[in-house]
């Protein structure tokens, strides 16, 4: 029995570890996205 819990708790771990990760990297998309687009100087002496 007591391997059995042993084993169930390294698995919750490494379940937490990768939805840390996954969420991280969704937000990191999300503030990628977000950021305004600069503005490109159209005003160019033909």
């Amino acid at each position: 029995q007591q391997q059995q819990q042993q084993q169930q708790q390294q698995q919750q771990q490494q379940q937490q570890q990768q939805q840390q990760q996954h969420q991280q990297q969704h937000q990191q998309q999300q503030q990628q996205q977000a950021a305004p687009p600069q503005p490109q100087p159209q005003s160019q002496p033909q």
